[in-house]
């Protein structure tokens, strides 16, 4: 029993040194709990345990010193500051006292009805406002000259797109801006659509034995085609100030994805229009009621994109002061925004995050039989004949020969078949020359037996006639 406790006190038992740390600095200093270390396993959901090492080896501390720290663990101090702010609603700087100036006013008297006062606070107060110039920084825009979309076939069948796409400006009924308002560019975009048609038409080609006689057959097939066309959309804008009561205001914009800000709605606000805006589907709210529309528009000043600059904004790609960027759309990765009041179209539900990719793939157009594959791209088009896997580029208006002539090879025998049909033929030729030949044999055997009966029934019938005669 000696030996085992002899033992037992000899074993090193292993320890953080908290104890010990605690021992030679205070016995008050905790250590501080909640400490990161535990491993946790994101691919089975599972909670692996402890995998760091927490020893108080180096007895490390807070800053403050209030709590004991591990070796392998720094704290940083989360420290926060309140700072007290009060403002002063100043309706004209005629009037303008400072609530908290500490300054001395000066009264110089010369004569019992003539007072002078001066404040070194009002003065300074009035310059910097003059050198800020922040008696003239309030913005006046409020609303533009409107907008409107021109629409460029870039395909022969593009006019259903272009259809759909271009946009009058209201105020003028034509593809321009009211002076002074001038067009600025916002965005040059190029708009692809699918659509599928049933297309047939008549082929010849040889046919019957040895190719010797021409045959007419109706091929048809679904065919898919692209239709494009550029998109150019415009707004007007004015350099100086607008006369009063002139273009539009701007009741907010949606899309079939996005709500409108200001209605909370895919919709406009009462007595504003939506006019077609880019080319998926988003819409602008306009309205030149003023007196009724008032009340539902938002300060407004000016678009900017990728490819355009802001006149309102001294042509940089940026919104003036007071004013806060909001995206609009990004079209085809480029991103279009408009300035408008701060605070007064946020708020509510984020906007859906756009994902990946944010240009779309150019689309193409299939034309397929069974052994034809036509794709085009814009003006070049690849065809793919037969089983094959590989492309070849081909001119538009020589695909049509292309499959002509390969539907006419297609019908063509090889060498073996046309052996194979001679063959059969002349088989067939030699059967039925053998078969007359048969025919014709017996039929004639017949025919001679029947002529040597006739002949004896004839020599019978004359000797008949004869005997007679002799009796006589």
């Amino acid at each position: 029993l000696n030996l085992i406790e002899h033992l037992w006190n000899k074993l090193e038992r292993p320890t953080n040194w908290l104890r010990q740390c605690r021992a030679s600095t205070n016995l008050s200093v905790t250590a501080l709990e909640v400490l990161p270390g535990g491993g946790w396993d994101n691919l089975r959901n599972m909670d692996m345990g402890r995998v760091m090492n927490i020893s108080y080896l180096e007895c490390q501390t807070t800053e403050d010193g209030l709590y004991l720290i591990p070796d392998e663990v720094f704290v940083i101090p989360h420290k926060e500051t309140g700072v007290e702010t009060n403002s002063e609603i100043i309706n004209s700087w005629l009037e303008q006292k400072s609530s908290t100036s500490h300054s001395v006013n000066v009264d110089v008297s010369f004569l019992p009805k003539i007072n002078g006062k001066f404040s070194t606070e009002n003065k300074r107060m009035k310059t910097h406002q003059v050198q800020d110039s922040s008696a003239t920084a309030r913005v006046q825009v409020c609303f533009f000259g409107g907008v409107y979309q021109e629409c460029v076939q870039l395909s022969p069948d593009a006019g259903p797109l272009c259809d759909t796409l271009t946009q009058k400006n209201p105020d003028t009924g034509d593809f321009s801006c009211r002076s002074p308002y001038l067009p600025t560019l916002l965005r040059s975009e190029m708009k692809q659509q699918s659509y599928t048609s049933y297309d047939c038409y008549e082929e010849r080609y040889d046919c019957g034995l040895f190719d010797l006689f021409t045959c007419t057959e109706q091929v048809c097939g679904n065919n898919n085609h692209v239709r494009s066309a550029r998109i150019n959309t415009y707004w007007c804008s004015v350099n100086g100030k607008a006369p009063e009561n002139s273009g539009y205001l701007f009741g907010g914009m949606y899309s079939p994805s996005v709500l409108n800000p200001l209605t909370k709605t895919k919709s406009c606000p009462l007595n504003f229009i939506p006019l077609r805006f880019l080319s998926d589907g988003q819409m602008i709210c306009v309205s030149n009621e003023f007196e009724t529309g008032t009340r539902y528009a938002v300060p407004f000043a000016g678009f900017f994109s990728c490819q355009s600059s802001n006149p309102l904004a001294r042509n940089q790609r940026s919104c003036p002061p007071t004013f806060s960027q909001h995206l609009a759309a990004v079209s085809d990765g480029c991103e279009i925004l408009y300035c408008v009041q701060s605070n007064l179209s946020t708020g509510g539900q984020l906007k859906p995050v756009l994902l990946p990719p944010f240009t779309k793939p150019p689309l193409v157009t299939m034309q397929h039989t069974n052994t034809v594959m036509v794709m085009t791209d814009g003006d070049m088009s690849w065809v793919r004949v037969g089983q094959t896997k590989t492309w070849k580029i081909a001119k538009a208006e020589d695909i049509k020969h292309i499959l002509q002539s390969f539907n006419q090879e297609a019908r063509q025998m090889s060498g073996g078949e046309k052996a194979g049909v001679a063959f059969g033929v002349m088989g067939m030729m030699l059967v039925v020359v053998v078969v007359v030949v048969v025919l014709v044999r017996r039929r004639r055997r017949r025919r001679g037996g029947y002529t040597e009966i006739h002949e004896e029934a004839e020599r019978e019938t004359q000797l008949g006639d004869s005997a007679p005669a002799e009796r006589d």
